[in-house]
């Protein structure tokens, strides 16, 4: 088997050697010399020994390049320049569908000229060139620093010769940024509608691709956040299913930092494809926007669902003092009384919770008996396994809902 490395090497030293054979081919003899010269006989054979000794000469036979190729460094996204030139007077504003139009023009220039229809996107350097030209396009922008290009694609198969692929792309931290998809089978290009891929969210967050559900094809993993210091992020997975309905949603979630931590979410290895690890803040009724109990949920693709599934879920049990009177009081909610009575105690007496220790002893009724049974553990983790496909529901944020109790009219004495 030949090595690639080699391959390339002998596609570049062959047009070499046809132009050198081809310009002494056309060499000629001078004209009206006469059969009886000396000269003449000789000359021809000193000609023969110069061509067989001669090396070539590689100014001689420039490498043959395609004439539609275009250099990265030419490639400058003029059209994207000028539609991102509100920025330069500090404008924030942005028009949409300039700017998406800019990147898709460019974008598609730059494809064209370099992309090599015949085999995957996945790894040719026009997608480092086009991910070079869009970090160029936002230098010199108030706070380009933190922007940052994202360009992935997916290989979806191979026909006949013929590559079929899509490329997303964008730029985070730029304000009404959108997501570019375009679908390409060899040097045919389709440009996505902006309905194709998830349009919530002021600012974009990330773009990758990744085999989630284990069929060989990479999925599209697209995060998206709104404007200010609470913001949600919105995490959306999309597998390319083509026709009129391009991709489909398999998994969505809206994560919200504004309770407090935990809030994250992580892809876990699982066989050929990958599981979603979700963590979630139990937020209960003595909580701030402070460190709050991790409520993990595992989701899992299911092929007949065709969409991620709950499959597992655990609650840390709680580690300090008012997430125990937390664990008290949804207990009072729930009517379980002889838990909850438990679940007080333990706040009270137990010295291995920690800190907030003015929520101890001295904030309970000291006039009131109770009968207390033994301490009973908490909330301990524990994984529950459906026994059914669960609709793909976007995971919240676990709240109690604290109704006040309704005012009570004083009574005449």
């Amino acid at each position: 088997m030949t090595e690639k490395g080699s391959g390339e090497a002998c596609r570049s030293t062959t047009p070499a050697a046809a132009s050198m054979f081809r310009s002494r081919a056309v060499r000629r003899a001078p004209m009206g010399r006469r059969s009886h010269d000396g000269a003449a006989a000789v000359l021809p054979l000193l000609g023969l020994l110069l061509f067989l000794t001669t090396p070539a000469i590689a100014d001689e036979a420039p490498a043959i390049s395609d004439a539609d190729q275009e250099p990265a460094s030419a490639m400058d996204f003029a059209a994207t320049r000028s539609a991102l030139g509100a920025y330069e007077g500090g404008d924030a504003r942005m028009d949409y569908n300039r700017l998406r139009d800019a990147l898709t023009k460019d974008a598609l220039r730059l494809l064209k000229a370099q992309a090599d229809g015949g085999r995957s996107l996945e790894g040719q350097p026009v997608l480092i060139h086009l991910q070079e030209a869009l970090q160029r396009s936002v230098a010199g922008l108030p706070l380009a620093d933190q922007m940052k290009a994202n360009v992935a694609s997916i290989h979806v198969a191979d026909r006949a010769g013929e590559s079929e692929d899509v490329v997303l792309f964008g730029i985070d931290n730029l304000r009404f940024s959108p997501v570019i998809a375009i679908h390409r089978l060899a040097s045919r290009y389709d440009v996505l509608p902006a309905t194709a891929t998830p349009t919530k969210g002021i600012f974009l967050g990330e773009i990758c691709a990744l085999d989630v559900t284990g069929d060989g094809v990479d999925e599209a993993i697209v995060t998206r956040v709104d404007d200010g210091s609470a913001s949600p992020d919105y995490v959306d997975v999309l597998r390319w299913v083509g026709g009129n309905d391009f991709f489909k949603l398999i998994f969505s979630m809206t994560l919200s930092s504004w309770g407090g931590p935990p809030c994250d979410y992580r892809f876990v290895p699982a066989g050929s494809g990958q599981d979603i690890e979700v963590t979630l803040p139990v937020v209960g009724v003595f909580d701030g926007r402070i460190p709050h109990q991790a409520d993990t949920q595992l989701w899992k693709y299911d092929p007949t669902t065709d969409a991620f599934v709950v499959r597992g879920e655990s609650v840390e049990p709680p580690k300090n003092v008012r997430q125990q009177l937390n664990e008290g009081e949804r207990l009072l909610r729930l009517a379980e009384l002889q838990a909850a009575v438990t679940a007080y105690h333990r706040a009270w007496s137990d010295p291995s919770l920690s800190e907030d220790d003015e929520l101890r002893a001295e904030k309970f009724d000291k006039g009131i008996e109770v009968n207390q049974r033994p301490a009973q553990p908490g909330i301990v983790p524990g994984m529950q396994v459906a026994d059914k496909a669960v609709a793909p529901i976007p995971p919240e944020i676990r709240r109690i809902n604290q109704q006040s109790e309704p005012e009570r009219s004083e009574q005449p004495r």
